[in-house]
């Protein structure tokens, strides 16, 4: 069992000892030793040439393992001066693919084997201690300031199996053994360092962000971005401009409509953009000119250009947020949405004629691949909710509807949804998945159908206990339920004033009991009004927040049946066939 276990969670790349680096991630694992070998091993995949993958620091000892242009190369220090250790010409390890190092010391005898190459060397010196003071960094050096070995990019992409002497870093880490410090790692393998160029990216955390790598823009650009979101006011691209320079560039959406403003200049769209659907956004600067289109309609502007010919944009571009240490320096310089995320999905973006996507990114944070965003507020001509009900977005593609009634949602939607509680908008109750069935036809009502999602258990509730009332029934069909004879006994059957009201529980949906029978009418949807009530055992007292009822629609998609022909004859009319003949070789008329 405990094998099967283990097998599932690799096959869904949540192995436990692997983990994620966005550009700004970390693990920082304290340690003290003094040895004179030294082992090392682990896997690792990664689209950037330059990274520091690990760092085992002293105060003037170290052994260092970064990429450096594409290759691997180990910086070592025992007290002699720098060795380096470099692995084979020609093999660049920045292809997103899986690659494994090993490294073995044995005092002066250094081996170092990536992959299936091999490369061998002895360190100067007499005395082969490897002396540890500050711990093992992996992934990046957080503020470690200690040891100054110039200027390194963090990883971006994913590690496995990480040992050092012995001691399984990443698994101490994820445990949170010792004092260990995690700064932005998931512990898995993200679906993000599997996009490829042309995949939409979703923006999910409130504060998630992406940034480019650097992109010459000293003469101006051509940007081309493609968005949708319901957020009023976000950021969409961002360049904090260089070091000493006065010059920046911001697009936000600011109450719904796009604004660009640079240190010189500043443009407002006309056109709102925060309805759930997706714009194209094209943008052309240069030291005096902003021209701004959204969907094909085209605003410009002059600005004065100071004199200067160029602009100083050789800060790193944030696309869709912006980092919370910069978000300030933002605020100062008049971005309005420096603090919010667009909560939406953005597609690869075209600048100057080059597409850039995920693949490019250096760093990221709460960002997924695909677009996962869809907004039933704002979906089409059949809103989720009833009149006069509001309808609030909830999650990446969740509703809810708020109003004075029981039934807020709308019988005629056909889509899945979720139901909350009304007192908890964060605890779901039930997913709804519409119903299909041929005209005419019977189709089981299941749990697929109707998931229920509480854990209802935890309270005392029992499947028999999840009772789901037919408030409304259906208008072109009924519902037919598999009685056993416990629904004889008085608690089972109910009159509601002259009314017997029908009901089944979640076990009768577990043990396909429900039916839906269509009339055979030529009505394609069809709808069944539904109220959730939970009966705890004796010893258990229901929550208030989950007492009373809960009502929804399960939805109806009746597929339609082309109907056998009918033939009618007038009063005293007579139809005669040829031997041998077929009405479908008369003329039609003549059959009436």
């Amino acid at each position: 069992m405990e094998l099967l276990f283990i097998l599932c969670l690799v096959s869904f790349g949540l192995a436990y000892d692997k983990a994620s680096f966005y550009g700004a991630s970390y693990i920082s694992y304290p340690l003290q030793e003094a040895k004179g070998v030294t082992d090392i091993s682990f896997r690792f995949r990664t689209h950037l040439s330059d990274a520091l993958l690990l760092l085992a620091a002293g105060k003037t000892d170290y052994c260092m393992i970064r990429l450096e242009s594409g290759k691997l190369k180990l910086h070592i220090n025992l007290g002699a001066g720098e060795s380096e250790l470099s692995s084979s010409k020609g093999t660049y390890l920045n292809d997103t693919q899986w690659h494994h190092v090993s490294i073995i010391r044995r005092e002066a005898n250094l081996t170092m084997k990536v992959d299936d190459n091999v490369v061998k060397k002895r360190l100067p010196g007499r005395f082969f201690e490897l002396n540890i003071h500050f711990g093992i960094f992996l992934g990046g050096q957080g503020d470690f300031s200690e040891l100054f070995l110039g200027h390194m990019e963090n990883f971006r992409g994913c590690m496995e199996d990480v040992y050092y002497n012995g001691v399984k870093i990443i698994e101490k880490a994820r445990s949170r053994t010792g004092s260990v410090h995690v700064e932005g790692v998931t512990w898995n393998c993200a679906p993000e360092f599997d996009a490829d160029i042309n995949s939409d990216i979703s923006f999910i955390d409130e504060g998630a962000y992406l940034v480019l790598p650097k992109i010459n823009s000293r003469a101006g650009g051509r940007w081309q971005i493609e968005f949708k979101t319901i957020t009023p006011n976000a950021i969409v691209l961002y360049n904090p401009g260089g070091g000493r320079g006065s010059d920046f560039l911001a697009v936000e959406i600011l109450e719904g409509v796009v604004r660009v403003k640079m240190a010189r200049g500043l443009i407002v769209h006309s056109e709102r953009v925060n309805d759930g659907q997706w714009h194209k956004l094209h943008l052309l600067f240069n030291p005096s000119l902003i021209e701004l289109s959204i969907d094909n309609i085209a605003m410009s502007t002059q600005i004065e250009s100071g004199g200067t010919r160029y602009l100083d944009l050789s800060d790193l571009f944030y696309l869709g947020g912006i980092e919370s240490d910069k978000r300030q320096k933002a605020f100062a310089k008049g971005i309005k949405a420096a603090d919010s995320s667009i909560m939406g999905c953005i597609r690869p973006i075209e600048v100057d004629d080059k597409i850039y996507g995920l693949p490019n990114a250096v760093i990221s944070y709460g960002v997924s691949p695909r677009c996962v965003w869809w907004y039933p507020c704002h979906a089409g001509p059949s809103p989720p909710c009833v009149p006069r009900a509001t309808c609030e977005q909830h999650g990446v593609d969740h509703f809810t509807c708020k109003c004075d009634t029981d039934l807020c949602i709308n019988p005629d939607y056909a889509e899945k949804y979720k139901v909350f509680s009304k007192s908890s908008s964060e605890l779901e109750l039930v997913a709804l998945y519409p119903l299909t069935v041929q005209e005419g036809g019977v189709a089981v009502i299941t749990t697929q159908n109707i998931d229920v999602i509480l854990d209802h258990h935890k309270y005392g509730v029992r499947p028999s206990g999840v009772l789901l009332h037919v408030a409304q029934s259906p208008q072109h069909g009924r519902i037919a339920v598999d009685l056993t004879l416990q629904r004889n006994l008085p608690q089972y059957n109910y009159v509601d004033g002259e009314k017997s009201k029908q009901f089944f529980t979640l076990m009768d949906l577990s043990r396909d009991k429900v039916r839906y029978v269509h009339d055979g009418s030529e009505n394609h949807q069809d709808a069944i009004v539904l109220e959730m009530e939970l009966i705890p055992e004796t010893k258990f007292t229901l929550p208030s927040y989950l007492q009373g009822r809960n009502t929804f629609v399960l939805h109806v998609n009746v597929t339609p049946v082309n109907d056998p022909p009918v033939l009618n004859l007038l009063p005293g009319k007579v139809l005669r066939l040829t031997q041998n003949a077929t009405c479908a070789s008369i003329n039609f008329l003549s059959c009436f």
